[in-house]
């Protein structure tokens, strides 16, 4: 009686742990199974975001573009044939990977443009005293700024910071002008052409009144 007992107990211990063992095997299936499903799906959410970061430049490109044919600027270059070959050019945009051109020095590059995103007082500064020097192309550097650094705002968080660099840049300009409106009449300050660009500018050429 005791040994049929013990039989029956040690099928009854051996049945259970092939069930359990069969759980076990479903249950990492299924953790494979749902890993493998997260890893494309972020893939695909990757992808979707390189696209469509990808597009905002080039839109962002091509509005400086068409802004530079309609108010003329007094550019030579800003006339019909050359604006129609530069929004040619930029709908052929190939994007590259930044690692085949930097290699490693690519994580030197993103850990520096990332401590400058993160602090828009000092990239407020930086802005600020390129006006000052007069440097050339300080417009391109404030379009690079917001559609590079930035991704063209179409991140809350880069939305949120840009109003940040948008609140220095008035300090740093506005408050130290000695005629804060007829620097925004211009045009031609950091402040102005961010706002422009920024969240919430205007989508005309002009300068701010």
């Amino acid at each position: 009686m005791s040994a049929g007992r013990h039989r029956t107990s040690s099928s009854s211990i051996r049945a259970d742990l092939l069930d359990l063992s069969r759980r076990l095997r479903q249950e990492r299936l299924y953790v494979q199974h749902e890993r493998g499903q997260l890893q494309e799906l972020n893939e695909r959410v990757r992808l979707s975001s390189e696209r469509l970061a990808h597009a905002a430049w080039v839109a962002r490109q091509q509005r400086e573009n068409l802004d530079g044919l309609v108010l003329g600027r007094g550019d030579e270059e800003a006339t019909p044939a050359t604006c129609f070959q530069r929004a040619n050019l930029l709908e052929q945009t190939d994007f590259q990977d930044a690692y085949k051109h930097l290699n490693y020095h690519e994580i030197v590059y993103s850990e520096f443009l990332r401590a400058l995103r993160e602090n828009p007082k000092l990239l407020g500064f930086c802005l600020t005293e390129g006006d000052r020097l007069g440097l050339p192309q300080m417009g391109e550097v404030v379009c690079t700024v917001f559609s590079g650094i930035y991704g063209s705002c179409l991140m809350r968080e880069d939305e949120e910071l840009v109003l940040k660099l948008l609140h220095s840049l008035m300090r740093l300009q506005l408050t130290a002008a000695a005629n804060p409106r007829k620097l925004l009449r211009q045009g031609n300050c950091s402040f102005s052409r961010l706002y422009k660009v920024g969240p919430g500018g205007g989508d005309g050429g002009g300068g701010l009144d």
